[in-house]
């Protein structure tokens, strides 16, 4: 029977829930959009109907998706075909979406950071479904809130495809504080050689080419937080190392990844070791793309069982989210006003500002 229903829905159509995943636009230099993206595009590619709400509009003719990724835009009319079908969407927020704007009845929360590092929420509702980006997000999520750490669910953001290692090193070093400077302000010196600091937003931002670019020639990289520029450093060949700060918390992917290319003191000897441990790294990294093809057949079905227990009642309005200020994002300045103070806000929104202007005046298309 079960061969003859799989056989109708070749004809028929299937009763799979959808999902819509709520994110910014693409942006090659944001990890944590990357990977929502990439997300969507693996589960159209599992053959669950996954589509993109974005929450921002066309910023100086730049594209909002990947032509590379299955990530379709959702209208209201296609989410109008999905609520006359009876199809609960799974809706899909990450931890730095304050509440449930669109009111969906099956919330997925996507721990895509620790809860509460960015300004958004620290806890969230026992109705939710929550997953976590990593093992060290999962266990810090269970011990903030006094409950079973969640699924996790690591999603590589990084396309190895784009990134040449170059074992050929330059005499300078580059350092990363993009959200640092955000939350906290400007870095202190680190390190011995020349420096070049990349920078996330500003007239000095560079384009994705100049900063892989950067990564391949650097003798090493000094970082004041978890940024995928760490994972793509060690792709290009050159070694890490965190510099110990505030902000920086736990390493957030280092049971997925290793230490493999991370220094674990600013030294030269230390620094020469994490050099020498490069591959693994490397060869990490290649192993958690596979765990994450195995993951991912997990939370479809463990997702889709939540979305058959929750009823749709109201159809799901495909919100008009064009402009830079809208609900979700006071709704977030609250919360970093809240938990984090009037400095720490004033920061982030100026950056936030300074970041959507530099895709528009200053660098052009990121590529």
């Amino acid at each position: 029977m079960a061969k003859e229903q799989n056989d109708l829905s070749k004809i028929y159509g299937s009763e799979k829930y959808p999902y819509y995943i709520y994110v910014p636009r693409w942006i090659s230099s944001s990890a944590g959009i990357k990977a929502l993206h990439y997300f969507c595009h693996s589960l159209n590619e599992q053959g669950y109907p996954a589509y993109l709400i974005l929450t921002e509009g066309i910023h100086g003719g730049e594209p909002r998706v990947n032509a590379r990724l299955r990530t379709p835009i959702l209208t209201n009319e296609i989410a109008e075909s999905h609520f006359c079908a009876g199809l609960t969407p799974v809706v899909v927020y990450s931890e730095t979406i304050p509440g449930n704007p669109l009111n969906a009845t099956a919330v997925v929360r996507y721990l895509m950071n620790y809860a509460g590092a960015l300004g958004g929420e620290k806890s969230f509702g026992e109705n939710e479904l929550v997953i976590a980006f990593s093992e060290k997000i999962a266990k810090h999520y269970a011990k903030e809130n006094n409950v079973e750490a969640p699924p996790v669910l690591f999603l590589p953001p990084i396309d190895p495809r784009e990134i040449k290692r170059n074992d050929v090193k330059e005499e300078f070093q580059v350092v990363y504080a993009g959200k640092y400077r955000s939350f906290i302000g400007k870095p202190p010196g680190v390190g011995r050689l020349k420096s070049v600091e990349i920078f996330r937003d500003g007239p000095k931002m560079q384009s994705r080419k100049q900063v892989l670019d950067l990564l391949r020639r650097a003798s090493v990289v000094y970082s004041f937080e978890n940024s995928s520029i760490v994972t793509e450093a060690i792709l290009s060949g050159t070694p890490v190392y965190f510099v110990p700060n505030k902000f920086l918390g736990e390493i957030i992917a280092s049971e997925e990844l290793g230490t493999g290319g991370v220094a674990l003191a600013d030294s030269k000897i230390e620094i020469e070791r994490a050099r020498s441990t490069i591959s693994l790294g490397i060869k990490a990294y290649f192993r958690s793309i596979e765990r994450y093809e195995v993951n991912l057949k997990e939370f479809i079905s463990n997702s889709q069982h939540y979305a058959s227990t929750e009823g749709y009642v109201n159809r799901i309005q495909v919100p008009d989210l064009q402009y830079l200020v809208n609900a979700h994002r006071i709704s977030l300045a609250r919360q970093i006003l809240k938990h984090q103070g009037i400095k720490t806000l004033f920061r982030v929104t100026y950056h936030f500002v300074m970041r959507r202007l530099s895709w528009r005046y200053w660098t052009g298309r990121e590529r």
